[in-house]
């Protein structure tokens, strides 16, 4: 595409005649010969790149109308939910207060909560301190990720076989890292019943947080939606402000004032 190299290059690139090799070339990067083919030769290249970059731009203008086909709206205290959310996400796990409304859908303080714990860690920070601006854009790119999935829904796509069995062996794989990491197929019996497989699993991770304490293992990441499941099924609540707490508090009675480089404060999961 013309304009994507350096002017140097580009200008030579696109005078030559389809066969044609050039002069030789210096750019900043060194000196160069170009070759151009005949389009004969570069004929499949040619349409594959082709095809992958008009592609991309349909999915962009895509992309960009459907806030507009479908009525995208943000509420008047969406950015004060959102910055609240960010203070206080689980307080906000549940809540049925709404941010956007779009296609007849609410999107509201427990579908935000769900979209920030995939981001980055300093992404919640950012969003307590930042503008409305900042706000927006972080909306916008939540929204844009919503609306494509209505999108295909009401365009009746499905997940290909290939593309579905990625997935599942992804979730399979993440299962697999969390029994390991935890050491949970220590207490699994296959002849257990469900009651003593779920007691046994709760003297696991009950082990696990001991080990963490006492610095003798590191947090491991947990995938969002199995910490979803563990905490709509538990009695309990996990806070990152107090699982930092009993870490700091935990270093100074131990003596360590070094807070452990891989600390569960700062654990995605």
């Amino acid at each position: 595409v013309r304009g994507q190299m350096v002017p140097a290059f580009d200008s030579v690139i696109f005078a030559m005649e389809p066969g044609g090799i050039s002069e030789v070339v210096e750019t900043q990067f060194g000196y160069h010969v170009a070759w151009r083919p005949e389009l004969s030769e570069a004929r499949e290249e040619f349409v594959d790149e082709y095809r992958d970059a008009l592609v991309t731009q349909l999915d962009l203008d895509v992309r960009d109308n459907l806030p507009r086909y479908y009525n995208l709206t943000y509420t008047d205290d969406g950015y004060d939910i959102v910055r609240a959310a960010a203070r206080d996400p689980l307080k906000y796990l549940d809540s049925d207060e709404v941010i956007a409304t779009y296609g007849g859908v609410e999107f509201t303080g427990r579908d935000f909560i769900r979209r920030l714990r995939m981001e980055p860690p300093d992404l919640r920070e950012r969003l307590q301190t930042e503008p409305d601006d900042f706000i927006r854009f972080q909306l916008d790119e939540f929204m844009a990720r919503e609306l494509v999935v209505l999108a295909a829904l009401d365009a009746g796509v499905t997940l290909t076989p290939d593309l579905n069995a990625e997935l599942r062996f992804g979730h399979k794989q993440n299962m697999s890292n969390v029994t390991e990491n935890m050491q949970l197929d220590r207490f699994l019996d296959a002849d257990a019943s469900t009651s003593e497989r779920r007691a046994s699993v709760q003297a696991a991770v009950h082990d696990h947080f001991l080990q963490i304490a006492s610095q003798e293992r590191v947090p491991r990441y947990v995938p969002t939606y199995l910490s979803d499941v563990l905490r709509d099924e538990g009695s309990w609540r996990v806070s990152d402000r107090g699982v930092t707490a009993v870490v700091e508090l935990v270093t100074r009675l131990s003596g360590d004032e070094e807070t452990p480089e891989d600390s569960p404060g700062r654990s995605p999961g």
